[in-house]
């Protein structure tokens, strides 16, 4: 009897021991089972107006304006995707608090959600001015982060939303095409830099340039390179919407004159007008030309980026240092090829031939002179009578 109730107390103890060491590794159990607790259950997305997003060395800031859409404010309010703020607020109310991990300040650092060591800082800010802080710190694997919200010691383990859904770089939340134009509807490119003016112009399907002399061959690769640049141009971060003396725009490094033709998009009258109507009755679309003009400065900026202004946006723009010296730095060398060296004339083989050649149609032997003598003479022109069979070629044996 005794040894059976001891058998049940180890038993009991042996339950007890598994359990403590199922919560001991595995603080918040199973989600599936437990109750879901949001993180922050009283966060409403529709109250945001203000998102500061950082990172140990960069801070950005999304802001709604008076429209409700959402802006860079550290790019000078430039349009941001709204789609892409919906999502992070919808991932933030999806953050629960069911796997705890710490409960001391001292573990903070450890999981990178103090003041001084963490992936991201994101405040939220409301109308009402009420600021929620959130702290993204190292991951642990499954798509799981130390998560933590200021004000509480408690880390949670989360899932959703880590420091790599939460970039600081300008471009992951602005649409990085500052310019684009459709390949097709080009029809002159000109650019003047340092090394001269070029001038490109389409003619039908074929790309040249204006002053292609005699003999040289137009570089349609090194074009090329052009053709894509223009067509698509990236922003590395917006600045603002004010020029700044530090961007060097008085005296640009590069001024890019692009002329399209455009189709008219609005059924006007004076499209109507446009359009020709073909043989067989339908109605070809009417177009516009376009220019466009963007002006690169002469000035590094930061990160030794340049600053370039396009005449269709309000916006200066960073681009980096190889977009900007594809047209700073173009050479004509690089458009065209130089017409081949005639060096014919200067060669010895090639003047011996030159002298060589007249003196042979020129000069006349003794036999050639006593055959053309004998010719000229009566008795010739006698015998050129009497025999006009032979008279129209005469020879040597003829002669008396």
């Amino acid at each position: 009897m005794k040894i059976n109730t001891r058998n049940q107390i180890l038993g009991i103890l042996l339950i007890v021991q598994t359990m403590l060491a199922i919560v001991l590794l595995f603080p918040g159990g199973d989600a599936g089972s437990r109750p879901r607790a949001a993180l922050l259950p009283d966060f409403a997305i529709d109250q945001v107006n203000t998102i500061i997003v950082r990172d140990a060395q960069t801070e950005l800031t999304l802001a709604k304006d008076p429209t409700g859409n959402w802006v860079l404010r550290s790019g000078g309010d430039y349009p941001v995707n709204n789609a892409r703020v919906a999502q992070l607020l919808g991932s933030v109310t999806q953050l629960q608090a069911n796997r705890l991990i710490a409960q001391n300040a001292s573990s903070h650092n450890r999981l990178q959600v103090s003041d001084t060591s963490f992936a991201r800082i994101i405040d939220f800010t409301t109308t009402a001015g009420n600021t929620t802080r959130l702290y993204l710190g190292s991951a642990s694997g499954g798509n799981a982060t130390h998560t933590r919200v200021q004000g509480q010691d408690t880390v949670y383990l989360t899932t959703g939303l880590s420091s790599f859904d939460v970039p600081t770089t300008p471009t992951s939340w602005v649409d990085p095409i500052y310019f684009s134009v459709t390949r097709e509807d080009i029809t002159r490119i000109q650019l003047q830099n340092a090394n001269g003016t070029f001038d490109f112009v389409r003619q039908g399907d074929t790309w040249t340039i204006t002053d292609l002399a005699s003999g040289e061959t137009f570089n349609v690769e090194g074009f090329n390179r052009i053709l894509n640049g223009v067509t698509n141009i990236r922003m590395t971060a917006p600045i603002g919407t004010t020029e700044e003396e530090r961007f060097g725009l008085a005296s640009p490094s590069a001024t890019i004159t692009v002329t399209v033709q455009e189709p008219v998009a609005e059924a006007t009258a004076e499209a109507t007008d446009a359009a020709e109507v073909t043989p067989e009755g339908t109605v070809e679309p009417a177009f516009t030309e376009a220019v466009y003009t963007l002006v690169i400065g002469s000035a590094e900026v930061e990160n030794s980026e340049f600053v370039i202004k396009a005449s269709n946006s309000d916006y200066y723009v960073r681009i980096s240092v190889p977009t900007a010296g594809l047209f700073r730095n173009l050479t004509r060398a690089e458009v065209v090829t130089p017409a081949p060296e005639n060096t014919a004339e200067a060669t010895p083989e090639a003047t011996a031939v030159a002298t060589v050649q007249p003196e042979a149609t020129t000069v006349i032997t003794p036999e050639a002179t006593a055959e053309a003598t004998v010719e000229a003479t009566p008795e010739t022109t006698a015998e050129t009578t009497s025999e006009p069979s032979t008279a129209a070629t005469p020879t040597p044996t003829r002669r008396p």
